[in-house]
C-alpha cells in the first residue's frame, strides 16, 4: 500500500512538472531565436574573456562574422556590437529604450560619474549645454573661434612641412578649447604640455565606444588616458572656479556652476569629449 502511494505521489509530482519544464524549455528557445548570434566561449561565467582579452579589437572585428549584430559573453556580461550604422535607428528609435537609461553605464565607464550623480546632474547638464549652443545663440561664439584660428595659423609660420592631418587636429582643438573652456584653461600655449594633451585625448577618442562597455582591465592603454584627462581636469578645475574675469562665461564655468559634487572633473572630461570629437571636418580625416 505505502509503495503504492508513492508510486501514485511521483506520477502526481511528474505529471505537474513535466508540462512546466516543457514550457520553459519552448520559451526559452523561442526567445533565443529572436536574440542576435553570440559567442559565448568554453569557460563558464568568463565565456571568451580570455581569447577577448589578448587584443579586444581585432577579436572583435573577427567575430562579425557572426553578423551585423552579435553578442560576446566576457566575465559574466552580455556585450552585444552593432556593426552597421543602418542599423542603429532600430535601437535609438524604439518605444522600449530610455536613453538616460541606457547611457548611464556608459557615463559611468567613460568618466566614472557615480548613478546618484548622474541621475541628479543629466537633464540640468543636457538643457544648459543645449541652451548654450542653441543655434540663436551661436553668434556670440563664432567672432571668438575665428580670432581663436586666426591666432592658431599665425604661431604655424610662413614656411615649413608637416602631417595635415595633424595640423588640422592641432589647430581646430586649440580653438575649440580655448573658446569653450576659456583661455589658456588647458595647456595649449605649452607645446610640450598640449601635444601630450592631444596624445591622450586622441587615445581617449578612438576606443570610446569600446571603454563604454568593455572592461576597463582589457583596455590599458584607453584607462591610462582616461585617469590623465580626469587627473588633469583635478588641477584645473579649483584654478577656473576661483579665477575671476571679466570675460563671458565659458562653457566649462557654466558646467563647474551647475554640477555640485566631487564629478567637477568627471563631467569636465565629458564636455571636453562632446566639444573635440567631431571638432575634425570629416575630409580631414
Amino acid at each position: 500500500m505505502v509503495m503504492e502511494l508513492n508510486g501514485l505521489t511521483v506520477g502526481l509530482i511528474l505529471s505537474t512538472i513535466m508540462p512546466i519544464l516543457y514550457y520553459l524549455y519552448h520559451v526559452s528557445r523561442s526567445k533565443s531565436k529572436s536574440l542576435p548570434p553570440a559567442y559565448k566561449g568554453w569557460f563558464p561565467w568568463l565565456g571568451c574573456a580570455f581569447e577577448f582579452g589578448k587584443n579586444p579589437l581585432d577579436f572583435i572585428a573577427q567575430k562579425k562574422e557572426l553578423g551585423r549584430i552579435f553578442t560576446l559573453y566576457v566575465a559574466g556580461e552580455r556585450l552585444t556590437f552593432i556593426t552597421d550604422a543602418e542599423d542603429f535607428q532600430y535601437f535609438f528609435q524604439s518605444p522600449f529604450v530610455d536613453f538616460q537609461k541606457a547611457v548611464q553605464d556608459p557615463v559611468l565607464n567613460v568618466a566614472s560619474v557615480s548613478k546618484t550623480s548622474f541621475f541628479k546632474y543629466h537633464t540640468k547638464i543636457h538643457d544648459m549645454v543645449k541652451g548654450r549652443l542653441a543655434s540663436s545663440r551661436l553668434i556670440y561664439f563664432s567672432d571668438k573661434l575665428c580670432d581663436e584660428f586666426r591666432d592658431q595659423l599665425t604661431q604655424l609660420g610662413k614656411q615649413g612641412k608637416g602631417d595635415l592631418h595633424h595640423l588640422v587636429r592641432k589647430t581646430m582643438y586649440a580653438a575649440v578649447i580655448n573658446n569653450l573652456f576659456g583661455k589658456n584653461v588647458l595647456p595649449v600655449n605649452s607645446e610640450k604640455e598640449f601635444e601630450k594633451l592631444e596624445e591622450m585625448f586622441v587615445m581617449f577618442d578612438e576606443q570610446f565606444e569600446y571603454g563604454a562597455r568593455i572592461p576597463s582591465v582589457f583596455l590599458k592603454d584607453w584607462s591610462s588616458a582616461k585617469k590623465y584627462l580626469i587627473d588633469l581636469f583635478s588641477k584645473v578645475v579649483p584654478k577656473t572656479i576661483n579665477k575671476k574675469s571679466d570675460d563671458d562665461e565659458t562653457l566649462l564655468h557654466s558646467l563647474l556652476n551647475l554640477v555640485q559634487d566631487q564629478y567637477k572633473p568627471n563631467y569636465s572630461l565629458l564636455l571636453l569629449w562632446a566639444s573635440l570629437a567631431n571638432a575634425i571636418p570629416p575630409q580631414a580625416m
